[in-house]
């Protein structure tokens, strides 16, 4: 690593590995052999339970709202909808959507690449959270307010100059269509990658781990994988098992606390159901619309 530049407060996987060897050398001893090696570095089965902790713990990350399992994009020219009838007027019950692969201008669908850069859904994208659209190619903020939420099928009304809301089904986002061209903004849910090998001199467990100081609750949920893999079956284990889950979330929960203390820092209110009092959305339904 550069000398020079800031060191993010990221623990590398190695040192959270020792710690996970230490915590489970002391609490697998008295239901199976260890051998005097755990965990180890080459072997493959380490590697995969140390993704399955890693995954875990994301999970109860996101659920509980920590930003670092969210992210934005932009999607710079959302093309208008075309009729899949050549030279007819477009269906009012037409549909766009994107997905991972690229989009469906509600004709033909169209792969990235080869379609414009962009314009599929990131790579490390769960599921969108918002979006907000404007006018492509005028340099426009984007409203305040997000895009309506369609919850039970899109509604269908004549096209017009906005998308105007978005439904979230199939693995893809699905929009009504406009007759303007589009720039989308989207928060959505993110997740980070699994712990492999980025070349042979650096391999998976030397790589560092992009959650700050996570090192007793990674290792413990480490320690949970091993042994729900290493007791599958065995009734004895299960008190172990529900233990060192417990010891993993309480654990994280002083990592939450750090996001929790700096949300509490800005005064924030619950946005009405409807959106009416926020003026949300270009949507007719106005803020989201459940059928």
């Amino acid at each position: 690593m550069n000398p020079t530049l800031p060191i993010p407060p990221a623990d590398n996987l190695t040192t959270i590995l020792n710690a996970a060897r230490a915590y489970a050398s002391d609490k697998l001893s008295s239901l199976y052999p260890t051998g005097g090696k755990i965990l180890d570095n080459t072997d493959a089965f380490s590697q995969q339970i140390v993704n399955n902790g890693w995954r875990k713990m994301q999970e109860q990350l996101a659920d509980w709202g920590n930003t670092a399992f969210k992210q934005e994009v932009i999607f710079t020219g959302f093309p208008i909808i075309t009729s899949a009838n050549p030279g007819a007027a477009v269906d009012p019950a037409a549909q766009v959507y994107i997905n991972w692969s690229g989009y469906f201008n509600g004709a033909v669908f169209v792969p990235s690449p080869p379609a414009p850069a962009g314009l599929a859904l990131p790579a490390d994208c769960t599921r969108p959270l918002k979006i907000w659209e404007r006018p492509s190619g005028y340099n426009a903020p984007f409203p305040t307010e997000p895009m309506g939420v369609a919850l039970d099928g899109l509604p269908t009304y004549q096209k017009g100059l906005w998308l105007g809301g978005w439904e979230w089904r199939a693995n893809a986002v699905y929009m009504p269509g406009s007759l303007l061209v589009e720039d989308l903004r989207m928060l959505y849910r993110r997740f980070l990658p699994d712990f492999a090998d980025v070349s042979a001199t650096s391999r998976w467990w030397q790589q560092p781990v992009d959650i700050p100081r996570c090192q007793e609750p990674f290792a413990w949920y480490i320690c949970w994988a091993l042994a729900a893999a290493r007791g599958q079956g065995n009734a004895d284990a299960l008190p172990l098992i529900t233990d060192m889950l417990a010891r993993a979330s309480d654990s994280l929960k002083l990592v939450m606390n750090v996001e929790i203390d700096a949300k509490q820092r800005v005064n924030t209110r619950r946005q009405s159901r409807s959106g009416r009092l926020e003026h949300a959305g270009n949507a007719p339904w106005g803020g989201n619309y459940s059928g």
